[in-house]
């Protein structure tokens, strides 16, 4: 086991532990909970000085940890700092952490060279599409000149419609981004396709958090309920219906989704669908392996994982598409992120041209980590495969307390 501080000192304090008895030690040192486990946030306070003098010199196998002790002397007297599980030794991470360690102190910005240079925004142009705002129509405005981003084809060959190819699909509440370049063709095959799984995916929570799509509020029936705005004229209340499929336990009912199956590839083509709808057409060149890749039927391939998170709760949803700004290698040419109803979606575009490296392996994709990481260390990105062709089980399963006499209905507001 590992141990890293970071706190207002310039170095990081990396402690390794070689048995849980030199943890025991540490934890005596350190505020931790009730399951004994350390805190992340602590504070050098004068109690945490008295309990590093009281810290043993020696662990009972002659472990010398006078120069343990002396580091953790070192922080700044009432200052916050963190305490983490594991050896973290990622730039963008650490850096990060160092801001927010700062803010946590009320101090200035944290202004060393690596911060300066080693984020998301020093490393790319970063262009925003917030769907809340007005209309927004992205590509050709003279339907004669338009030409289909996704197969390369323009009138009479194929028809274009100046409003019905929304760039990020209407089920995650986008009334406003329209992409101009998308044939009727291709917006039917991916509306078919690609689109339907990634809705079955989120399909439960649209349904919970009320994200108003194409046809209205979302109706999700799972394995053991049915998920339904009952009360559509009443904007502050809806109604969670189900049946009795399982029991309730201590008032807790569980709500079974894996009965909802979606294709994770799908998932990830219907992603970086919406980043080439909504680009700059002088970029749409160096992603044509993507959209072929987006264009055909889905097999196994290797992808780079997806990194998402719990976000603030919105009704209308936002794409941030990353241009790499350098021909730094290292890093992937094209980073996006969706922000959806209650989650992030953080994901590398497969195939460019721009990039040298697949960033599957995890030496290369460990710098795509890193970048994502940097946004804010404190709130946790988890990193999932979306590789797979076959159907997978929603992963949105639910617990609610219902309380005695309401079995039927289950009301929010």
């Amino acid at each position: 086991m590992a141990l890293t501080i970071v706190s207002q000192l310039e170095k990081v304090i990396y402690i390794d532990l070689y048995y849980y008895k030199e943890y025991e030690i540490l934890t005596d040192v350190f505020v931790c909970d009730v399951d004994g486990l350390i805190n992340r946030i602590q504070v050098a306070d004068d109690g945490y000085r008295r309990r590093i003098r009281k810290m043993v010199d020696t662990t009972y196998d002659g472990r010398n940890l006078n120069e343990i002790k002396s580091q953790l002397n070192k922080i700044p007297l009432d200052s916050k700092f963190f305490v983490l599980y594991g050896y973290f030794d990622e730039e963008f991470f650490l850096s990060s952490l160092k801001q927010e360690v700062y803010k946590l102190n009320n101090q200035k910005a944290y202004t060393s060279q690596l911060s300066q240079v080693n984020n998301l925004y020093s490393l790319y142009r970063t262009f925003t599409f917030d769907s809340s705002k007005e209309k927004r129509y992205i590509g050709e405005r003279a339907v004669e000149e338009r030409v289909c981003r996704f197969c390369g084809k323009k009138m009479p060959e194929v028809s274009f419609s100046g409003s019905k190819s929304h760039a990020i699909s209407e089920f995650l509440g986008n009334k406003n981004l329209i992409c101009l370049d998308e044939c009727n063709l291709c917006n039917s095959k991916f509306g078919k396709t690609i689109e339907p799984e990634f809705s079955k995916m989120l399909s439960p929570a649209l349904s919970l958090f009320r994200v108003k799509g194409k046809k209205g509020y979302r109706k999700t029936r799972g394995k053991n309920f049915v998920i339904e705005n009952r009360k559509p004229s009443d904007e502050k209340l809806f109604y969670l219906k189900f049946d009795f499929q399982g029991p309730v336990i201590d008032g807790v009912r569980h709500f079974d989704a894996t009965s909802i199956k979606y294709i994770p590839q799908d998932v990830y083509k219907c992603l970086c669908k919406y980043v080439i709808s909504l680009i700059d057409r002088k970029y749409i060149s160096y992603f044509e392996k993507t959209i072929n890749w987006i264009n055909f039927s889905t097999r196994y391939c290797q992808l780079p994982k997806i990194a998402i998170r719990g976000s603030e709760i919105c009704q209308t949803p936002d794409l941030t598409v990353c241009i790499r700004k350098d021909n730094n290698y290292n890093i992937p040419y094209c980073i996006a992120i969706l922000s959806a109803y209650h989650e992030e979606y953080a994901f590398i575009l497969p195939f460019c041209s721009k990039d040298m490296y697949s960033f599957t392996t995890l030496k290369k994709y460990m710098k795509f980590k890193e970048i994502i990481n940097s946004l804010s260390p404190i709130k946790k990105w988890e990193f999932k495969d979306f590789s797979y062709s076959t159907k997978h089980p929603c992963p949105n399963s639910i617990d609610f307390k219902i309380e005695k006499g309401n079995e039927h209905y289950f009301g929010m507001e």
